[in-house]
């Protein structure tokens, strides 16, 4: 452990506030942390457009359906994101995901396919 994270923990524990320089370095953490994390939901967003093509082609599927697959990357990513701390948050986008599905494949536009 760092002596700035040891410093916080002393003070967390004392009940007191951690000065600011000890502040300070950990707000550069989380500053950090937020942008990387930022970095991997835009990768992953870029991927699945680059290859989203390639598999509609070789899947077969219309573009209406290659947009539901886009959101269904971008609502599984949210619903990880809110799983770590919010479990009735996951629950809820999960299921509004599987309704707004069944309803897309249950639509009179689709019955036909």
């Amino acid at each position: 452990m760092s002596q700035t994270s040891e410093a916080a923990v002393k003070a967390a524990a004392a009940g007191k506030r951690a000065s600011p320089a000890v502040a300070a370095a950990h707000r550069w953490w989380i500053l950090a942390t937020v942008g990387i994390a930022q970095l991997m939901v835009i990768l992953d967003a870029t991927v699945v457009n680059i290859a989203l093509p390639t598999a509609q082609r070789d899947l077969g599927f219309s573009n209406g359906d290659r947009q539901w697959v886009n959101s269904a990357v971008l609502v599984q990513a949210e619903v990880h994101s809110y799983a770590t701390a919010y479990r009735w948050a996951a629950v809820f986008f999960l299921a509004g995901l599987v309704i707004s599905a069944l309803l897309y494949r249950s639509s009179p536009e689709r019955s036909g396919s």
